[in-house]
Parts: C-alpha cells; structure tokens; sequence
C-alpha cells in the first residue's frame, strides 16, 4: 500500500480485515509493506493553505486519533470542496494489529531512506510484515 492509504482505514475493524485479508493471501515469503504518517509529529500542522496546482488544505478537526480536512480545487472556474478523514495510528498500535493478524516479522522504518524509526521524531511509520 503506498500513498498513506493505510490511513484511509478509518475504524479498528478496516484495519484488521486488510491484514487478515493480505496474511491469508501471502504467497511464502510474501511480505505486506505500508507506511502512515506518525502522530507523534503532528504533520496535518503543515496542511493548511496552499499547495501544489492551486489546491488549498483547510484543517477542519482533530479529534485523536482523526483528522478531517477540506481540500479545495478549481475546475472550469467553479470552486470544488472535497472533505476528507485520515486516521493517525501509533506505531504500537499498528505493531498490536499486526501481530493480531497473524505477522510474526516486522521491520519498522521511519523514512524512505530506511531510516531507523523513532517514536518522537520520525515522519513516517514504515512497515514491512512477513
């Protein structure tokens, strides 16, 4: 999964059965690879006002462990609002669901670099799980 759509799985429930799911298809040797933004950073901070191409982020609600914002775009000169929630995951949490679903072997990484990871200061939670 990449493009943070791990994060797209708002409840307890969505989380899981992807991981049930995934574990039950892996072939040997399979692995299900992922990322998620880390909370701990807090980086929705960054989201508001302009973006790339005319797009502008407003943040709307954090309400641990959601947060809900609207993205607002242009197209043929009409103002388009599309509302979006995104659920922030410790990596305890994701590493408790992991295990519930059957993965024994996780390498945790906190950057695209394959920076080790670290609770307070990394950007991402990387996971791969075997």
């Amino acid at each position: 999964m990449t493009g943070h759509a791990f994060q797209c799985l708002l409840t307890d429930e969505a989380a899981g059965a992807m991981m049930a799911a995934v574990r039950e298809r892996l072939a040997p040797g399979g692995a299900l690879m992922f990322e998620s933004r880390n909370p701990a950073t807090r980086p929705w901070l960054g989201w508001q006002g302009p973006a790339a191409g005319g797009v502008t982020h407003t943040l709307v609600s954090v309400a641990d462990p959601l947060v809900t914002f609207d993205t607002r775009y242009q197209v043929d000169g009409e103002e388009l609002v599309s509302r979006s929630a995104l659920r922030f995951r410790s990596r305890a949490d994701i590493a408790g669901r992991l295990a519930a679903a059957g993965f024994t072997d996780v390498q945790w990484y906190g950057g695209w670099d394959a920076e080790p990871f670290d609770d307070a200061t990394s950007p991402e939670i990387i996971a791969i799980a075997r």
